[in-house]
C-alpha cells in the first residue's frame, strides 16, 4: 500500500458526514453526523431534505435562502482549514456549500452553483463567475480558509480532471469561529459527503513578492506578497526577476518602471508552468500598469491592465497586439487585478469581479510560456504584492486526495 493511501485512510476529521443513516423529511434536525460527534442543525419548513441511498437528497425547492439549510457546529477559523464536499445537481441552480457565521440564510464564505446564464460557479461574496459547472455529475469541492481569505478548488464533473484552483480571495468574516454548512433557494441537489480534516493545508504560491526591500534591481522574490508569508500556505520566495523589456526596479517598496523601451517596460519571472495565475495590487500614475502571463519573448505574451476606465486583456502574437477584453470597471488605487491562463482558456478579474468573459487563446506562440510578470507604459505607475499560483493542470494540488474520506 502506498504512503498516500495509508495517509488518506488514517486521516482524522473534525467533521465527517457520509449521510449513511436514512432519515425521512422532517427527521434530520438534531441527529448526529456519521462521525457520531457533530450534531446537524436543519431548517426545512417545506420538508424537502431526506437522507437516502448514502446522500442528503434535496427535492425541488422554491423557498428562501437558508430554508432548506444544514449547519454543523462551529470550528475555530484558521488558515488551512479545509471543507470538503461531493455534490451532484440534477438541477443546477441556486445552492451554496461553505462556511457560515450565524447559521441563518446565505453563507458567509461559499461556492454558489447557479443556473442563470448557464451552469456556473460563483465564489465567495459577490459571486463572480469563476468557471463553468454542469448538472447531473459529481463535483468534489474544497473550500479552504486563509488568514484572511479563502480558496476554492474543484475536481470532477467532466470539466476538471485534477484538483483545479478556481478562486483566491483575501478577505472573509473576522469571526473567530465558522461552521460548515449547506443552504439552498432553488433547484435540487444530492450531497454525498461533507468533511473537515484535522490537518491544515493551503496551496502555496509559485511566486510571492512584497517588494519591501532597498531601492534598485528587483532581484529575487521575498515570499511575502501574500497573507501566508509564514506557516501553512507560505512559499514563493527566491524566484529571480528579469527586466525583459526596458527596466523595472524596486522604488519605495513597490515595483516601478524606471526606463521604457518602445514605450513599455516588462519584468518577468519563470514559475515553471504555462497554467498559472498572475495577481498584483496596482496603482496608476499617468499611464497604465498590469500583469503579464505566458511571456515567451518580447513579441509573444498576454497582458491585462486597467487604463483608468476599462480593464483590458490583450494578447501579443508575433509583435501584434489584439484586445480580447475591454470592459468598464471602477478604478481604485491599490486594487487587485488578477488573471489566469489554463490550456487555451483565460480570465481576468478586478477587485474580485470577473471582467468580460472567458477567452480562448489558442495561438501556438502563447501555449508554452512559463513566465509571469508586470507591464508598464509609464514611470509613474506602481505594483505591489505580486503573487502567482498554479492552476493545477500538472497535479500540483492532488495532495487533497489524501483528505477525501475513504471510499469516496
Amino acid at each position: 500500500m502506498s504512503w498516500q493511501r495509508r495517509r488518506r485512510h488514517s486521516s482524522r476529521y473534525l467533521l465527517l458526514d457520509r449521510f449513511d443513516d436514512p432519515r425521512a423529511a422532517g427527521a434530520i434536525n438534531g441527529t448526529k453526523a456519521t462521525d457520531g460527534k457533530n450534531t446537524r442543525k436543519v431548517t426545512d419548513t417545506g420538508n424537502k431534505l431526506t437522507i437516502s441511498g448514502g446522500m442528503l437528497v434535496v427535492g425541488e425547492t422554491k423557498e428562501t435562502w437558508g430554508d432548506p439549510g444544514l449547519w454543523y457546529p462551529f470550528l475555530t477559523a484558521r488558515a488551512g482549514l479545509i471543507l470538503l464536499a461531493r455534490a451532484n445537481w440534477p438541477i443546477f441552480n441556486d445552492s451554496e456549500i461553505g462556511w457560515d457565521e450565524n447559521q441563518v440564510g446565505q453563507l458567509a464564505v461559499k461556492v454558489v452553483s447557479e443556473g442563470s446564464g448557464g451552469p456556473r460557479w460563483g465564489f465567495p461574496f459577490n459571486n463572480p463567475d469563476v468557471g463553468p459547472g454542469a448538472a447531473g455529475v459529481d463535483f468534489d469541492i474544497a473550500i479552504i480558509l486563509r488568514n484572511p481569505g479563502s480558496m476554492l478548488l474543484l475536481r470532477g464533473g467532466g470539466l476538471y480532471s485534477k484538483w483545479t484552483l478556481m478562486a483566491v480571495h483575501s478577505s472573509h468574516p473576522s469571526n473567530a469561529s465558522l461552521c460548515p454548512a449547506y443552504t439552498q433557494r432553488y433547484g435540487t441537489i444530492n450531497l454525498k459527503y461533507m468533511a473537515v480534516p484535522d490537518a491544515l493545508w493551503l496551496p502555496s504560491p509559485l511566486l510571492s513578492d512584497s517588494f519591501n526591500r532597498a531601492d534598485g534591481a528587483l532581484g529575487t522574490s521575498d515570499g511575502a506578497g501574500h497573507a501566508e508569508s509564514t506557516g501553512v500556505g507560505s512559499g514563493g520566495s527566491g524566484v529571480a526577476w528579469t527586466s525583459s523589456v526596458g527596466t523595472v526596479q524596486v522604488s519605495s517598496n513597490k515595483a516601478m518602471a524606471t526606463a521604457l523601451d518602445g514605450g513599455i517596460a516588462i519584468a518577468t519571472a519563470d514559475v515553471g508552468t504555462p497554467h498559472h495565475w498572475a495577481r498584483a495590487k496596482l496603482t496608476r500614475g499617468t499611464g497604465i500598469v498590469g500583469v503579464v502571463l505566458r511571456y515567451s519573448d518580447a513579441s509573444n505574451y498576454v497582458y491585462c491592465i486597467h487604463n483608468g476606465t476599462n480593464v483590458q486583456m490583450v494578447k501579443v502574437v508575433g509583435g501584434t497586439p489584439t484586445t480580447l477584453v475591454n470592459a468598464a470597471a471602477t478604478y481604485s488605487a491599490g486594487a487587485l487585478l488578477e488573471a489566469w491562463m489554463d490550456s487555451t482558456k483565460a480570465r481576468v478579474f478586478y477587485s474580485g469581479a470577473l471582467i468580460g468573459t472567458e477567452q480562448t487563446i489558442a495561438d501556438a506562440g502563447l501555449q508554452t510560456g512559463t513566465r509571469v510578470g508586470l507591464y508598464f507604459d509609464n514611470t509613474s505607475d506602481s505594483a505591489d504584492d505580486f503573487t502567482s499560483y498554479a492552476r493545477g493542470a500538472e497535479g500540483q494540488f492532488e495532495i487533497l486526495n489524501q483528505f477525501v474520506p475513504r471510499g469516496e
